[in-house]
C-alpha cells in the first residue's frame, strides 16, 4: 500500500480492503462521501449514523459515524479507530 501511495500520490488513495487487496479510491469518492449525501438528503447528522467495518476502505467511515464498530477480523489500523 505504501508503495502506490508513493507513486500514485493526488491521484487515488490506495488503501487495504481487509482481504489481501489494494483498493485504488478516487479522493472524495469513497464511503463516507456516499454518506455524506445520504445524511444531507435525509436531513440529519452524522452522530445519527452506526458503521460497521473490517478494512482500510471503512476508516473514513468509521471515523464519520456516530457509533462505529469494528468486525472480529478487522485490521489493527482499523482497531485503532
Amino acid at each position: 500500500v505504501e508503495l502506490f501511495r508513493e507513486k500514485l500520490a493526488g491521484l487515488l488513495v490506495p488503501t487495504s480492503s481487509g482481504h489481501g487487496s489494494v483498493d485504488l479510491i478516487l479522493s472524495e469518492c469513497h464511503k463516507t462521501f456516499g454518506l455524506k449525501m445520504l445524511v444531507e438528503r435525509l436531513g440529519i447528522n452524522p452522530d445519527q449514523c452506526v458503521a460497521f467495518g473490517d478494512g482500510g476502505n471503512d476508516i473514513e467511515m468509521l471515523e464519520y459515524c456516530g457509533l462505529s464498530y469494528e468486525m472480529d477480523n478487522a485490521t489493527e489500523a482499523v482497531k485503532q479507530v
